[in-house]
C-alpha cells in the first residue's frame, strides 16, 4: 500500500506453502512482500512466488486489431462497438491503451460517437490515398503475365471495399511515352510490377524521379533496386523451395528448364535453386534456355533420356503443353520427378496435378493492403521492404519427399 503497510493474510503454521500470485507486479514491491511473507511463516517453512509478467501490446497492434474487428462486424450485420470494457478483455490490453485506438478510429472515420453508442461507419480509409494506379504489361484488356493478372484481380477489390480507387495502365508499345507520362503524374499511388516495352528504361527512368514526390511501390523482382517501397516475391526462395522438394525426394541430377535470358526474376530462381540442391548434396544442375512450347516439350522429354532423375519449370506459361510429352510418356513421378512454378494456377489443373511452388499472391495482397491503410493515416512516412516466401504445393509429380530433409535449411555458401 501506499503507507507502507502489510495487508497480506495470515499463512497457517503447516507444512503446505503458502501459495501466491503477483500479477504486473514491481520488482520493489515483491521484494516488500517476500519479506513479509518471511515473517508471517515458521523458520522451516517455504514459500513459492508465481510472478506472472503482463504481456504488453504495441499500439499499432492494437489499432490494427480494432480496425480488423469493425471491419469484420459490418460483414457480420453488426453496426455499434461493443463498450470498452469487452473489448479491453478482447484485445487482452488496458482500457488507457484501447482508449488511444479508439480515439484515432473516430479520427480516422472508422467509427463515430453518438452519446454512449458508438457506430460503426463503412471502412473508407483508403479513400484518403489518392488515386492508386497498377502499372503492369497487357494490352487493350488482356494481361501479358497471368501471374500479374491474377494479382490485379484480387487486390482491385479490396481497395475499393475499403474505399480506395485503383485504376490499371496496361503498358505497351502502342502506347506512348506521353501517356504514361500523363498516367504517372496524375496518380497519388503507382503500384508497378514490370514494363515490358520496347523504351521500358525510359519509364523506369521516369517513375524513379518521381519517388520523392509520389510514393511508388515495385510489385516484382526486376526493380527491387530500383525503389525504395517494394512489396514482391522473393525468387530466391521460389528455387530454394523447389531444390528443397527435389532433394527430398531423392533426385541427385537436376535440370532447370525454360529460364528467359534478360530476365533477372527468373535467373534468380535458377540461382536460388543451384546453391540449396549443391549444398544439399545434389551431384549436378544443368540450365536449359526458354524454348517455344512445342519444342520445350521434347526437351524436357529428353531431359530425361540423358540421365537426369529430376527438373524445375521457372515459368507457368504454357504448362500443359510443356509437359505433355513427358506426362504422357509414364515415367512421372517413379523415374522422372516434376516441379514447376505457379503463377496462373495452371500446373493443379494438369493431368495428374503438377507439384508448384505458388506466387504468394494473396500474402502481397496483404501486405500492400495493409501498407495502403497506413498511408491513409495523417502524416505516415515510412517505407516498406518485404520479400514474400512461397509456399509449395505437392501434388503427384514428384511422389513422396521426406519431410526432414525438405524442412532442412542447408548452410548456403
Amino acid at each position: 500500500s501506499a503507507a507502507g503497510e502489510s495487508h497480506l493474510p495470515d499463512i497457517p503454521h503447516s507444512s503446505i506453502n503458502g501459495i501466491y500470485r503477483l500479477t504486473g507486479t514491481r520488482y520493489d514491491f515483491f521484494n516488500f512482500f517476500l519479506i513479509q511473507l518471511l515473517h508471517k511463516n515458521e523458520p522451516y517453512g517455504t514459500i513459492s512466488v508465481m510472478m506472472e509478467k503482463r504481456s504488453y501490446k504495441k499500439y499499432t497492434d492494437v489499432y490494427q486489431e480494432l480496425e480488423t474487428f469493425c471491419i469484420q462486424s459490418l460483414k457480420d450485420g453488426s453496426f455499434l462497438l461493443p463498450g470498452e470494457r469487452e473489448l479491453a478483455s478482447r484485445f487482452h490490453v488496458s482500457r488507457l491503451t484501447l482508449r488511444k485506438a479508439i480515439e484515432d478510429a473516430q479520427m480516422n472515420g472508422l467509427i463515430r460517437r453518438d452519446g454512449k453508442r458508438t457506430e460503426i461507419l463503412p471502412y473508407r480509409a483508403l479513400k484518403r490515398c489518392g488515386r492508386i494506379v497498377f502499372f503492369t504489361p497487357g494490352m487493350h484488356s488482356s494481361f501479358f503475365l497471368p501471374a500479374f493478372e491474377r494479382l490485379w484481380l484480387t487486390l482491385r477489390p479490396q481497395v475499393e471495399n475499403c474505399g480506395g480507387v485503383m485504376e490499371l495502365y496496361l503498358d505497351h508499345d502502342e502506347r506512348g511515352f506521353p501517356s504514361f507520362c500523363r498516367a504517372a503524374d496524375s496518380a497519388d499511388v503507382i503500384l508497378v510490377t514490370v514494363f515490358t516495352s520496347a523504351d521500358r528504361e525510359k519509364k523506369l527512368g521516369y517513375l524513379r524521379r518521381l519517388q520523392g514526390r509520389k510514393t511508388v511501390v515495385a510489385l516484382s523482382d526486376p526493380y527491387l533496386e530500383d525503389f525504395t517501397n517494394a512489396v514482391a516475391l522473393d525468387n530466391h526462395a521460389v528455387g530454394e523451395e523447389a531444390a528443397g522438394a527435389l532433394l527430398a525426394a531423392g533426385c541427385r541430377r537436376a535440370a532447370v528448364a525454360d529460364v528467359p535470358y534478360g530476365m533477372n526474376m527468373f535467373w534468380k530462381r535458377y540461382e536460388g535453386f543451384r546453391r540449396r540442391f549443391l549444398a544439399g548434396g545434389g551431384g549436378e544442375v544443368k540450365l536449359f534456355p526458354r524454348r517455344p512450347a512445342a519444342e520445350g516439350a521434347r526437351e524436357l522429354l529428353q531431359i530425361y533420356r540423358d540421365g537426369f532423375d529430376c527438373a524445375f519449370v521457372v515459368t507457368d506459361e504454357n504448362m500443359s503443353e510443356r509437359m505433355s510429352l513427358v506426362l504422357e510418356e509414364g515415367i512421372v513421378p517413379d523415374r522422372f520427378k516434376l516441379i514447376s512454378f505457379n503463377g496462373s494456377g495452371e500446373g493443379i489443373r494438369c493431368m495428374p496435378p503438377v507439384t508448384c511452388i505458388n506466387q504468394g499472391t494473396s500474402e502481397i495482397v496483404t501486405e500492400i493492403l495493409q501498407y495502403l491503410k497506413l498511408l491513409a493515416r495523417p502524416g505516415y512516412g515510412e517505407k516498406i521492404r518485404k520479400l514474400i516466401r512461397p509456399h509449395l504445393y505437392l501434388n503427384k509429380t514428384i511422389g513422396r519427399i521426406d519431410d526432414s530433409i525438405f524442412n532442412r535449411r542447408e548452410k548456403i555458401q
